[in-house]
């Protein structure tokens, strides 16, 4: 355990942190059990320091997470744990939350509660909740609540009614049993089974009002945030308080600009943004239901509070922050303007007309600001929004600097949604905006975000209407040159963003090339490669260029200029694989984008890259790198086929290693089992005795269930469509007796996939199961197989190829069925 405490130690050292993370995860894997045990002794021992402690128990919790797609391997991993150590931990955990020091208390019930989350649903652990309801101490109340966020509804259900008793009593002790009983009944806002029973809904409901009426700021403004978890779930109930909580809302936000009030006022807001995006999300989902009016029954009067609170700005000579009241104000307003439409704008414009010039500089902020947010999408009155236009660009002189770039931003959100009709408007002002990057910071960065938008090509500006090559080049000359300079590490990344839309929106091949040799020449000794802040940017700017060479005069793909410059090939590639060790993700990218623009011509880069990627491969690194690397493994095998063969093997050992690491995400897995799928394809001979450790591990994508949100279905899609990939390429490749035990496995993942109650929701999982069973009846070993012959005697696969025919409506897909059907001789 000693030496474990010193590595532990050596990870808070800058210095020493990757080689004892290398460390700590060879303990791990040596021997799992002792090493969980250790980290949860020096979790529990007193007299070691406090940070060493916390590290142990971070990295003990770590190990279990419980989070969406994780907790399936979390789940996997505990079980796999004896009784008599899984008994030690839970007994050890729990009197952590005796200890003085809150911090151990904080780790000690955070640990609680991913160890319950998998316990409890599996019967497990039955003298947890009994333990914690004892006492009604502030740490078991704590502890309840990191339970709440993630427990299932069913194996908490027995302890409902006592959970629910003691936080009322605990609501009138002190403030921290208040504040933990409200995050417990925040928590319990996502159990429907209770809030779908009036009666059970209205007690919950009641303890939130009484709680956003209470006295102390912290305790209102817990209130109102469990009100926005409510609302965002249950939007169709808000009616049942919405008069009430309007009572109090215009009660705090007609109180002036405090520190002490501000934080409050900021949650109030947030809880009206929430309305106002899920009485549309309503809305939309059930056009047959009565829509929901609970913005149109409070927006006279709110609107007014808010614009009233756009004003609270200080300094005339300081940006606004995304966190300071104002800005959360004008976002505010924003959401509420998108669901009651343009309406507001044309009542609200002829008093904002006439504040433009108001002697004030606050009122024509606000002026500027107001407008800003009543500009929607799609039904604004385009007269009236050139009017305004047309009005506020005799502010680009405005003597106070907020206000001139507010005047920008205003435009820029004017183009953004309706970009086809400022085409005028820009070949007039668009130099005179460029011009003003002259001025004071803020301006400077309001004119970069002008042109990174209008530039952006996902906005949808022609900017070759008014930006010549000779314009091009100098905006983003302006921009690196300021960026080279500026000792803001924000601005400078602003203008390296900026820069970067300018390229991709309007460089051709050849103008790209002009950029990266200047970047070459006159960049590389500079802040931007030097400076560890900036480096990651400067790299995604080089990033933009590389693929900006395979741009046309007229924005048509052409074949790279980067084929005719190999000297500059040459110094990217290097600068990549250099920058790799601080900003991996950009370095990857600008090597993906090499690979991309040179096509067959990235050959000689690959053999070099090899020995990289294993070592980077063998680097303890986030999931989205490792993602990033097993990518570029894949464009390296399809680049160089033949050289790629000696190489194959070792790699697919790498990369089933890394696909069985605990943290990576639905994402992660499918990019790297597309990459396992590429190199079984590219180097069938050399990967065979990889596939049966390949589709021993990609059995598990069998257990992952999908959930009701459209990303998770769209991620549980993707990672099935990933492993029936793999499964394909298997098929076509290996005609023998090999296959027989991967049809049991394939066929039953179809089954799941098809069975799945959200199958109709994921077409690319509908479109390529398909291909899987082609592949399966067209290699004779499978085909034969027990497995398969059994499934067809017993009716299975005809019933399958029948339920794939009725929610299949892509013709390519039904051409494959059809096929298939005739086949085997289906009827």
């Amino acid at each position: 355990m000693e030496q474990l405490i010193q590595v532990i130690a050596a990870t808070q050292n800058p210095s020493l942190r990757q080689q004892a993370e290398a460390q700590l995860t060879s303990f791990q894997n040596t021997d799992f059990s002792q090493y969980i045990v250790s980290l949860i002794q020096i979790l529990s021992t007193a007299t070691l320091p406090t940070n060493i402690r916390q590290s142990a128990g971070i990295l003990f919790k770590n190990l279990f997470p419980i989070k969406g797609s994780h907790k399936a391997q979390s789940l996997k991993i505990w079980n796999e744990i004896s009784n008599d150590t899984k008994m030690i931990i839970r007994k050890t955990v729990c009197s952590l939350l005796s200890e003085q020091d809150n911090n151990i208390i904080l780790i000690g019930g955070n640990i609680i509660s991913n160890l319950a989350n998998l316990d409890l649903p599996q019967g497990q652990w039955p003298e947890l909740m009994p333990f914690l309801l004892t006492d009604g101490s502030v740490a078991k109340l704590k502890t309840i609540g990191f339970i709440t966020e993630d427990i299932p509804f069913i194996p908490f259900a027995p302890f409902i009614e006592q959970v629910e008793n003691l936080c009322i009593s605990s609501l009138t002790k002190s403030f921290d049993h208040c504040i933990s009983a409200l995050t417990i009944f925040e928590n319990m806002i996502s159990f429907e089974k209770i809030m779908s029973n009036p009666t059970e809904r209205k007690k919950i409901l009641e303890v939130l009002l009484t709680a956003v009426k209470h006295n102390h700021p912290a305790i209102k403004t817990k209130g109102f945030q469990a009100i926005s978890t409510f609302t965002e779930l249950y939007i169709e109930y808000f009616s049942e308080i919405g008069k009430t909580i309007m009572e109090v809302t215009s009660d705090i936000l007609k109180q002036p600009m405090s520190i002490e009030i501000e934080d409050l006022q900021k949650t109030v807001l947030h809880l009206w943004r929430t309305v106002a995006s899920n009485e549309r999300r309503y809305n939309d989902h059930y056009p047959n239901n009565p829509p929901l009016k609970i913005v149109i029954s409070v927006i006279d009067e709110l609107k007014n509070l808010i614009i009233h609170i756009i004003s609270f700005v200080d300094d005339p000579n300081d940006d606004i922050d995304e966190n300071d009241l104002s800005f959360i104000a004008q976002d505010t307003l924003y959401d509420l303007s998108v669901s009651v439409g343009s309406g507001l704008l044309v009542s609200l414009s002829p008093q904002i007309l006439s504040l433009y010039t108001n002697p004030d500089w606050k009122i024509r902020f606000q002026a500027l600001s107001t407008f800003a947010c009543l500009v929607v999408p799609n039904d604004d009155p385009i007269t009236l929004l050139r009017q305004h236009v047309n009005q506020i660009v005799n502010l680009f002189n405005d003597p106070v600097p907020l206000n001139r770039a507010t005047v920008i931003y205003c435009i820029i959100k004017c183009i953004k949604h309706y970009p086809k009709m400022f085409d005028d408007f820009l070949k007039i002002h668009a130099s005179n905006v460029f011009s003003m990057f002259k001025d004071c910071p803020i301006v400077k960065k309001a004119v970069s975000s002008f042109f990174s938008t209008i530039c952006d090509p996902q906005t949808g500006v022609n900017c070759k209407l008014f930006l010549n090559g000779e314009a091009v080049t100098s905006i983003i000359r302006t921009f690196l040159d300021e960026s080279m300079r500026n000792t803001s590490i924000s601005e400078c990344t602003s203008y390296l963003t900026a820069s970067g839309n300018v390229v991709r929106g309007c460089c051709s091949g050849e103008m790209a090339i002009t950029i990266i040799r200047f970047i070459l020449s006159d960049c590389m000794s500079t802040q931007l490669f030097n400076s560890s802040d900036l480096l990651g940017y400067s790299i995604l700017f080089l990033d933009s260029c590389v693929s900006a060479t395979k741009n046309g005069t007229s924005g048509n793909e052409v074949i790279s200029t980067l084929l005719s410059n190999k000297p500059i090939c040459d110094s990217l590639f290097g600068i990549a694989i250099k920058a790799f060790s601080m900003t991996p993700e950009p370095s990857l990218m600008l090597i993906g984008s090499l690979c991309y623009s040179l096509e067959a011509s990235f050959a000689p880069y690959c053999l070099p890259l090899i020995p990289k990627t294993v070592e980077w491969l063998n680097t303890e690194l986030p999931p989205n790198i490792y993602k990033l690397l097993c990518e570029l493994v894949g464009d390296i095998s399809i680049t160089i086929q033949k050289e790629f063969e000696q190489y194959a093997r070792n790699y697919l050992e790498l990369i089933l290693r890394i696909f069985k690491k605990p943290y990576l995400t639905f994402g992660d897995k499918t990019g790297i089992i597309q990459v396992i799928g590429d190199i079984i394809a590219t180097c069938p001979k050399e990967s065979q005795i990889a596939v049966p450790t390949v589709v021993e591990i990609l059995s598990g994508v069998n257990t992952v269930q999908s959930e009701e949100e459209d990303e998770i279905i769209r991620a549980v899609s993707e990672l099935r469509t990933a492993a029936f990939y793999v499964y394909s390429t298997i098929y076509q490749n290996y005609v023998i007796d090999d296959v027989i035990p991967f049809v049991k496995i394939t066929i039953q993942l179809i089954y799941i996939s098809v069975s799945d109650k959200f199958f109709s929701k994921m077409p690319q999982l509908i479109n390529y199961i398909p291909n899987t069973i082609y592949d399966i009846i067209h290699n004779q070993s499978a085909i034969k197989s027990p497995e398969f012959i059994g499934e067809m005697n017993n009716g299975n696969i005809p019933k399958l190829i029948g339920t794939m025919k009725e929610v299949c409506s892509d013709n390519e897909c039904k051409k494959m069925l059809q096929s298939i059907t005739r086949y085997l001789h289906i009827q």
